[in-house]
């Protein structure tokens, strides 16, 4: 009966709760990030990265570097979108290897653009949430598709 009580208390003061999203932070060119999956984004300034692959990425190992950055060192929304902003070429930053180029935005200025059956790193626009990107990490770490 005792719980009971503590718990109808703790609703009570809970429900006039409002949870205000946060707000990300902006990046600072040149700050680098390794990822989950070895990935290695580097920070453009403002909300935009580009990761640079490790071995033989593919568009969900992009995606995941790209969200977990967002999630982890901008501190964006779970509904926020990343956005593919450049296709794999030369990287802008300077660093070696094949970089594609991401920027991050509010689910108001960029609907999710991808369903989970697609997802290219070829279609500049293509966008999903970070909370998809960080399950496409999520689905790696625990072998889904090896």
């Amino acid at each position: 009966m005792k719980a009971l009580i503590i718990s109808a208390v703790a609703a009570g003061a809970l429900a006039g709760c409002v949870v205000e999203p946060t707000k990300p932070r902006t990046g600072i060119a040149g700050e680098t990030y390794r990822a989950i999956n070895h990935n290695l984004v580097v920070s453009l300034g403002g909300n935009q990265m580009e990761v640079i692959g490790v071995g033989a990425s593919g568009a969900p190992e992009y995606f995941c570097a790209a969200a977990e950055y967002a999630r982890v060192r901008l501190n964006a929304n779970p509904v926020d979108r990343i956005v593919l902003e450049s296709p794999p070429g030369p990287s802008r930053s300077g660093h070696s290897g094949r970089a594609v180029g991401f920027e991050l935005a509010s689910r108001e200025d960029v609907p999710e653009t991808t369903s989970n059956i697609t997802l290219s790193v070829n279609r500049v626009g293509e966008a999903i949430s970070v909370a998809h990107g960080n399950n496409l990490c999520e689905e790696r770490a625990i072998g889904f598709f090896d």
